[in-house]
Parts: C-alpha cells; sequence; structure tokens
C-alpha cells in the first residue's frame, strides 16, 4: 500500500518519464505524519522515474483457453512493437509473458513458463494447471511458438542464453522441427559453450533446410570455438605440467 499521491500522480505520467511528484499531507501522511521522520502535515516532494507498468490482468488459471489465448496475443503485439524499437527487455518482458498464458497447463511441468515456485511474477498460488486444461489448438501452439522463439531471440540480444536455451526447448516441444527454435538454440548453446550441441541443433537445421546458409555458418562457428578451447586447455595444461 502506498499514500494517495502516488496513486494519483503516477497515473498521470507516461512510460519513461521522469517527474517531482508533490504531495500535500492529505495525500501523504496527514497531519500526524510519519514519525520520526515525516512531521505533521508535511507537504513531500518525491523524484519518480516511471520504467514500466503492467495492466491487472486475472492470471491464467482464472482464464478460459480463449482468454488466455487473446492476452497472449496482445503481449506478442506488444513484444513486437517494443523488439522493433530495439527494447529489448520490454520485449523480453512481454513475450514471456504471453507465454506464461499460452502455456498454462501444457506439460509435465503445470505449464508455468520458467516454472519456479514464485512463477517470477510474485508468490506462488498453489494453481498450477494440469491434466483438466485442454491441448492447445493449431493456432494456440503458432503462438506459443512464435512467443518462445521471439522472447529467445530478445534474450541473445542482452546476453542471456540461459533463458534462450530454455524458451526454444520449450517451444521445439510443441513443433520437434522448428527452424528458428532449433537455429537459436543452437546459437544459445553455442553463446554458453556447449559446442557439440550447438553443433548438432545447426545439423538438424541443415536436415531440414539444407540451403540454410546461417545454419551452416553456425555449425563451422561452433567448430571454430571448440578447436580454441582445446588449444587453450592443451595450453593450460602445458603450463601447469611443463
Amino acid at each position: 500500500q502506498v499514500i494517495k499521491g502516488w496513486d494519483v500522480g503516477i497515473c498521470t505520467m507516461k512510460r519513461g518519464e521522469k517527474a517531482i511528484l508533490r504531495a500535500r499531507s492529505d495525500y501523504a501522511y496527514g497531519d500526524s505524519g510519519s514519525p520520526p521522520k515525516i512531521p505533521p502535515k508535511a507537504t513531500l516532494d518525491f523524484e519518480v522515474e516511471l520504467f514500466e507498468w503492467r495492466e491487472k490482468v486475472k492470471e491464467p488459471y482464472d482464464m478460459s483457453p480463449e482468454e488466455r489465448s487473446e492476452f497472449a496475443a496482445k503481449q506478442k503485439d506488444l513484444g513486437n512493437a517494443a523488439f522493433g524499437k530495439q527494447d529489448w527487455l520490454a520485449a523480453i518482458s512481454a513475450y514471456d509473458e504471453g507465454a506464461r498464458y499460452i502455456t498454462f497447463g501444457q506439460g509435465g511441468d503445470g505449464g508455468g513458463h520458467g516454472h519456479t515456485h514464485s512463477h517470477g511474477h510474485g508468490p506462488c498460488s498453489g494453481h498450477h494447471g494440469g491434466d483438466d486444461e485442454p491441448e492447445l489448438s493449431d493456432e494456440d501452439k503458432k503462438l506459443a511458438i512464435a512467443l518462445l522463439c521471439n522472447g529467445a531471440m530478445a534474450k541473445l540480444k542482452v546476453g542471456e542464453p540461459d533463458g534462450a536455451k530454455f524458451d526454444c526447448s520449450k517451444a521445439l516441444e510443441f513443433d520437434p522441427a522448428n527452424i528458428k527454435a532449433l537455429f537459436r538454440r543452437g546459437k544459445a548453446k553455442l553463446a554458453l559453450g556447449e559446442h557439440d550441441a550447438s553443433m548438432e541443433d545447426a545439423a538438424r537445421v541443415l536436415e531440414l533446410d539444407s540451403a540454410n546458409k546461417d545454419a551452416e555458418t553456425l555449425k563451422r562457428q561452433a567448430e571454430l570455438d571448440k578447436k580454441k578451447q582445446k588449444q587453450k586447455e592443451k595450453a593450460m595444461c602445458s603450463k601447469m605440467f611443463g
């Protein structure tokens, strides 16, 4: 719970805006103040910067599949708009939120995208979906894959290969032959130093699309990095053991 002045003032701000919010005592701590730091009947100035906000919506377990699909599609649009502006963090936030909703109840982890006990969005409510959730329609599977692959791309942009790898693996659960998911997972694995696994994903892309130049480049880069890593390890051993 925050003071009334914050509730009123922040609602007038735009994303990225900086402002001084001046709150009279009746919009702050009232006649009594908040001893010992804030005296009675004090007018307060707050320097505020609004980084982002999120509209309060129902949790996925309170929505129908149709509502989850509609919300996820809106998040995809928001993510695409942010990606186009190279606002990678905003894009990731939107894609992750959309994926969390559209994948709810799907898979062995209860459908929580990037599931931990806090869900990454606040304390766990105890509602994890389950066997009563219907399988996604073909259109919703496409939406889930798009959210996950786009999110992976944004995470690669900000140097989060672990998250990108997770998203791509999740997308491949819906479509094991998805070229974008395979390629971006291969890039994430390369960034993590998993050279053999990266080459495997690149090779799988080339099985599906033999003319894929990006996959050829990825495979060669993984081979080169693996060779460099072995040379580096050999040099270190020579220094240690003479």
